[in-house]
């Protein structure tokens, strides 16, 4: 990569882009309207996740192929004359948009393909090496292995097996699993390979004002994780066991257990922690750059500020954007309080405890969430069942209440096939046509009834 990134940073910076579908079918830079790509580890620190990276794009028409979905599609920039790819992506089959003139494609990594409907294993694999695991699940992705991550399954990796039931859709675990004991997170890389990445200061990337258009931190406190701790489920309760690793008052990682069995003693744990490199810090940031394609998830950005202040910065998320030039942002965030109540104390730049065999990605399917508090911008429920809920703006297509009560109620249009009302009080009613099979009303306070027809 230093091929690419060098002479980028020390000499004149002109970057092209172009597209390959399905290996065949090249696209320069003109035929782009724009390109965004994005991808992300987790907002904070964390391990044992797995990213799918998402391309979205608009393209000229009359330049694109006619037949899309199912096919591959290669973005690469060319920068400075040397050429680098951005990843292998198949094109949704729901996100293809022809209009008259633009071709709207969405596409994702082959890490999508352990979504819902992920092929199942028919034979139960027991006490296997996270070697032969990530061998299996490559099969089923359809990729290669990386070369860095055979190197860290046969190094960091070399002392946990891994137990894989048959049946069920029970991959993304396993490769949360395998994740968790290299201390990583897994990814499909710009090659169109399986990995495994953490943030690795070795990585540093030096940039300056020159290249950023906007740097913030979220904290002025640097967040610092001193601390692991394991839990193992027994059969009750009592039968429990957590072991520690480092310093767990403050910042910490809280790993839990599950039947695959890769991690369940105390020199496991000391293994993971090691792979992670505890103890460590970083900054929370926010950051906008010109150019830097070449930037990926797991890289250090070495930053020099406009006052000569230097940071290190760990890429936890990216957004690699295209539109009459290329923009790249970057963040990772430090959160103020707890993910998950796991017994640590604020400290540093707040408590950063996580479930790291949990998944954080843009979609999750689950039977039952339990969860004190939920913000969203948007939620779509099939069904929603609550003790109580309490909304400042309600716009419903379809409302069944068997109890309403409400200090006011503004109402265009009433269709009711039996309204009983203990007390009205109305300024002005009007009605041109009411229609009520049954209306008791016991009380009835009305300056004007106007009803054309009763």
């Amino acid at each position: 990569m230093l091929s690419v990134v060098n002479p980028y940073l020390t000499n004149n910076r002109n970057i092209t882009i172009s597209a390959v579908f399905d290996g065949r079918t090249t696209l320069g830079a003109d035929s782009f309207i724009s390109m965004s790509i994005n991808a992300t580890m987790g907002s904070n620190y964390t391990i044992g996740n797995f990213t799918v990276r998402e391309l979205t794009a608009s393209f000229v028409r009359s330049a694109t192929p006619s037949v899309l979905v199912g096919q591959t599609l290669e973005p690469y920039v060319s920068i400075n004359g040397s050429n680098m790819k951005l990843g292998t992506f198949i094109i949704d089959p729901e996100g293809v948009e022809v209009s008259r003139n633009v071709v709207n494609i969405k596409a994702y990594d082959a890490m999508s393909k352990l979504g819902v409907g992920a092929v199942s294993l028919t034979t139960d694999y027991s006490d296997i090496s996270l070697l032969a695991a990530s061998n299996l699940l490559c099969g089923i992705l359809d990729v290669d292995l990386s070369t860095h991550a055979y190197d860290l399954l046969t190094t960091s990796g070399s002392d946990f097996t891994i137990d894989i039931p048959k049946g069920g859709n029970i991959l993304q675990r396993t490769m949360r699993d395998i994740a968790t004991c290299l201390g990583a997170t897994a990814v499909i890389n710009v090659d169109g390979e399986l990995d495994f990445i953490q943030p690795n200061p070795s990585s540093n990337v030096d940039i300056n004002a020159d290249f950023y258009t906007d740097f913030s931190l979220i904290s002025d406190d640097i967040c610092q994780v001193k601390g692991m701790v394991l839990n193992v489920p027994g059969e009750t309760e009592e039968q429990k066991v957590s072991y520690t690793y480092g310093d767990t008052s403050e910042t910490f990682f809280t790993i839990e257990a599950d039947d695959s069995k890769a991690f369940t003693t105390q020199a496991e744990l000391n293994t993971i922690a090691a792979n992670v490199g505890i103890p460590f810090s970083y900054y929370g940031y926010k950051l906008a750059t010109v150019g830097m394609p070449f930037i990926e998830l797991g890289d250090y950005i070495h930053l020099t500020d406009i006052e000569g202040i230097e940071y290190d910065l760990p890429v936890l998320t990216y957004t690699l954007k295209f539109e009459n030039g290329i923009t790249s942002e970057f963040s990772a965030e430090v959160p103020e309080t707890q993910t998950i109540n796991n017994g640590g104390i604020s400290g540093g730049g707040g408590v950063l405890s996580n479930i790291v065999s949990s998944l954080n990605t843009g979609l999750i399917q689950t039977k039952n969430l339990i969860s004190q508090t939920i913000e969203a911008d948007t939620a779509r429920f099939n069904a929603l069942e609550t003790d109580k809920a309490d909304i400042s703006d309600l716009n419903a297509a379809t409302a069944r209440i068997s109890n309403l009560e409400t200090n006011k109620a503004d109402i265009t249009a009433l269709n009711a096939t039996n309204a009983n009302v203990s007390n009205l009080s109305a300024g002005l009613a009007t009605a041109n046509q009411a229609i009520a099979n049954k209306a008791d009303i016991n009380f009835a306070n009305v300056n004007t009834a106007t009803i054309n027809q009763q």
